[in-house]
């Protein structure tokens, strides 16, 4: 299961990184299928993917497999009252987070996971051998993939990520929940 992490506090208000799973369990697969769909269609995909800003409204920074798909379905599918605010505050994540030797070992557990996504879509549909080999291959670099992520994610100090956000993001409505706060 791919995760994503966002920012909590205990009752004592210290801050802490809680691993989420991402409501797209495959969400690299996914990407390498439209892709290819799209491209089949004659159409483009971006290629722009990377950390950023509320890519979701309850966690503080994902990865964004492609911002442009993401600008579009916030745009097509979000609350009238709610697309500014997201498309207003979904940036990239510009300055580091710690744990660079881990997000270096992350970044080259993804470039592999991808590769091996990319071969496993091509024998998807044959049966036998050569589609269990390729479903091994996909499952044991999922596993690495994820494990990098938590990896890095572990490596984060607690707070480093809001003091981060708090330079890149100013004047954010962030509570380190969601970015609609209700208002009471």
């Amino acid at each position: 299961m791919l995760l994503g992490w966002q920012i909590t506090r205990n009752a004592g208000g210290h801050a802490r990184a809680e691993t989420k799973p991402w409501r797209n369990a495959h969400a690299p697969y996914s990407d390498v299928r439209r892709r290819r769909e799209a491209q089949a269609k004659g159409e483009a995909m971006s290629r722009e993917a990377g950390l950023y800003w509320h890519v979701y409204h309850e966690r503080l920074f994902e990865w964004c497999w492609d911002v442009e798909e993401r600008w579009k379905h916030i745009k097509d599918l979000k609350p009238p009252e709610e697309v500014e605010t997201r498309l207003r505050l979904m940036q990239p994540v510009k300055g580091t987070l710690g744990g660079e030797e881990a997000f270096s070992e992350y970044k080259k557990a993804l470039a592999e996971h991808s590769k091996v996504v990319a071969e496993y879509d091509e024998v998807d549909a044959k049966a036998g051998a050569e589609y269990e080999k390729a479903h091994a291959e996909y499952t044991k670099a999922f596993v690495e993939y994820t494990k990098a992520w938590d990896a890095w994610i572990s490596t984060i100090r607690p707070g480093d990520a809001e003091a981060l956000h708090a330079i890149e993001c100013p004047n954010c409505p962030w509570n380190g929940k969601t970015i609609f706060p209700e208002v009471k």
